[in-house]
């Protein structure tokens, strides 16, 4: 049995019409690399609405730093709250600038919230 040919015309519109074409990303994007000075590991971890960027970073043959980026660019490191930590990372900062992590002493790890 033929089938008519409107129906096939119709049914091969519905196809087109149901495939997109893929747009391209809007060029008004913007790349920043993030190392702190002297750093030769650096992560970026967690950004809020703010601009702020938080993540670690090591220099050669040193324990782990945090460091909290600002929009405009200014780094501030800090450290673990034990002192006696080999690694620790902010893993993400809310719109309130609280920063939480996790940081290793001894042999067990630790969640931390950090308020400015």
């Amino acid at each position: 049995m033929q089938l008519p040919r409107m129906f096939i015309l119709l049914s091969f519109a519905r196809v087109l019409m149901g495939m997109t074409v893929p747009t391209r990303a809007a060029d008004s994007f913007s790349f920043t690399t993030l190392d702190p000075h002297g750093a030769t590991i650096a992560s970026a971890n967690g950004i809020n609405d703010a601009g702020q960027v938080v993540g670690f970073f090591r220099r050669a043959g040193a324990k782990d730093h945090a460091f909290l980026r600002t929009a405009t660019g200014t780094f501030t490191t800090f450290d673990d709250p034990d002192q006696g930590a080999l690694r620790g990372s902010p893993l993400g900062i809310n719109d309130a600038g609280q920063i939480v992590g996790v940081f290793m002493a001894g042999d067990r790890e630790h969640g931390f919230v950090m308020t400015r």
